[in-house]
């Protein structure tokens, strides 16, 4: 597939849900070792390394380095140790990976490159895609992106030739990709059903498990109801460190802030007027848990979220208990989304598809668009037809059509008209900084201070090309006990790289005239893939 002697540019390897893209990774490092060099290969989630160990280690005698964030020192020193030793010609793991001291790369392969778990939003920030490039570049390697839903920017510099395009239109088995329906789920509650499993849903649950197949249940929200009202007063509980509402977790009978990890056992009675009980409404993957247990008691039934998967080796052995038992449904949220293998699930259920579509953010289609196809295709992989339901309470919405049609260059085509009108990436760029400090006052001082010092290089040096918005309040305003104030600007990319340096001058060599507190964080993120 890939003429190796005749690319000198990234390849965007674009292959639809279960067509092989495994298949042409594990050929194209067998190519790669024969040459006497080595390979890199990164996976998005910390489960998809082992599902890609055991597919690797069945087709190659070399030994091969693992490395992700849950091994323990002695772990990382061992397996940096084994190529640092040239014992691994062949390095898996997540982003982090990408720095093991591998030597003579022939090359780096990006597994699930739209995923934004390779954008570090941790110090130092970075984002792994860039880094790959500049290490393939230097080391004259392969670098590969791989993935059934490009990004937006991804896919249009392959159009513009940036990328050499590769593509992949039909699966391994030459199977269909899976039949799409649409739910309105207004319909479903003027009928009188009040679960969140709508009639149909429940009536092809039933069908597959009785035929011994398996069902993954897809709802982007742990926890049992993330609404929690009092049905006297109305008072909402949060959280002391975050404005934000708590989550009610029923296994544990206690309410969890799922940005601080504040928690405290579930109030009795309303804590504001001590007469009223809380409502619990809106759903979370316990809830689903509770009422598939219910209406299917003969099926096996898994959860995987960040509740589930805490303790190490967690992620793994839900996973392989899944996919070695018949009648058996996986609730999850979008870890369970990415690029597993599931040869017998022949349905999916996506229980509320609107969560993300509707969020303040230019990305909020894009990502749904690909979470959702990436979920969906997890069906049909196997013997079995594949079925995916999506409910939702906005059945009109475009985005809908495409999924159905699992079209993802007519949502392309789309996108990228929207993004050229208001001159978003890959047109143009946004910048937000972040300020935060446990002093609002602070706070908002400081993300002044930045403000003036930028507009005034702006002015000065920019010749006033760059769009600089006043200092507001993030849209949450508080997380961890610490305020936060955002300034975000907008910059043609022609001005991206002098507007970075600007930026980088303000905040390091104009310290300490813009910064009075070494307790003030600031963060700078070039085109976030979260704006709350």
């Amino acid at each position: 597939i890939l003429q190796l002697d005749n690319i000198s540019q990234p390849v965007l390897l674009y292959g639809i849900t279960g067509s092989g893209k495994t298949q042409v990774y594990i050929r194209l490092i067998k190519y790669i070792l024969s040459m006497g060099k080595t390979a890199i290969i990164l996976v998005p989630e910390i489960s998809l390394t082992m599902q890609t160990i055991s597919r690797f280690v069945s087709e190659f005698e070399e030994d091969i380095a693992i490395i992700h964030s849950n091994l323990t020192k002695r772990e990382r020193f061992e397996q940096w140790v084994k190529i640092k030793n040239k014992v691994s010609k062949i390095v898996i793991g997540a982003r982090s990976a990408l720095f093991a001291p591998l030597e003579n790369i022939g090359a780096i392969i990006i597994d699930e490159c739209h995923d934004d778990a390779y954008k570090s939003e941790m110090s130092p920030k970075y984002d792994t895609i860039e880094v790959a490039d500049f290490i393939a570049k230097k080391q004259k390697a392969l670098l590969l992106l791989a993935t059934a839903t490009p990004t937006i920017a991804q896919y249009y510099k392959a159009e513009q030739g940036k990328y050499e395009l590769y593509t992949l239109t039909k699966r391994a088995n030459n199977k269909s990709l899976p039949k799409v329906d649409i739910v309105n789920m207004l319909d479903e509650m003027k009928s009188g059903n009040s679960l969140e499993l709508s009639r149909q849903l429940q009536l092809e649950m039933k069908r597959e498990i009785s035929k011994g197949n398996q069902v993954i249940l897809f709802l982007n929200k742990r926890g049992y109801s993330n609404n929690l009202t009092c049905d006297n007063c109305g008072y909402v509980p949060k959280c002391e460190n975050c404005d934000i509402s708590l989550t009610y977790h029923k296994t544990t009978n206690t309410y969890k802030c799922h940005y601080c990890n504040y928690e405290t056992i579930a109030y009795r009675t309303c804590p504001n007027c001590h007469d009223g009980n809380f409502i619990y409404m809106g759903s979370g993957t316990q809830k689903i848990e509770s009422q598939v247990k219910t209406l299917f008691p003969t099926a096996v039934v898994f959860r995987m979220d960040r509740d589930t998967t805490m303790q190490k080796g967690e992620n793994e052995k839900i996973l392989t208990n899944f996919r070695n038992t018949p009648r058996s449904v996986l609730i999850g949220t979008q870890m369970i989304g990415k690029g597993h293998d599931f040869p017998n699930v022949s349905l999916v259920g996506i229980i509320n598809a609107d969560q993300g579509i509707y969020a303040p953010d230019y990305k909020a289609l894009e990502r749904s668009f690909n979470i959702l196809e990436q979920v969906g295709g997890r069906a049909g992989r196997g013997d079995e037809e594949g079925l995916v339901i999506i409910q939702t309470f906005s059945n009109d919405n475009s985005l809908l059509y495409y999924l159905k049609m699992h079209s993802y260059k007519d949502f392309f085509e789309d996108e990228i008209e929207k993004r050229k009108i208001f001159k978003y990436e890959p047109f143009g760029n946004i910048i937000r900084l972040i300020i935060s400090s446990t002093d609002d006052e602070q706070a908002q001082g400081t993300s002044y201070k930045i403000r003036d010092a930028i507009k005034f290089y702006n002015e000065t040096r920019l010749n006033n090309t760059l769009k600089i918005y006043e200092p507001t309040t993030c849209s949450i305003t508080r997380i961890d006990s610490k305020y936060r104030y955002q300034i975000v600007i907008r910059v043609d990319n022609d001005n991206l790289r002098k507007c970075k340096s600007m930026i980088n001058y303000v905040l390091t060599e104009k310290r300490k005239v813009v910064l009075t507190d070494d307790k003030i964080s600031v963060s700078v993120d070039i085109n976030p893939d979260n704006m709350l």
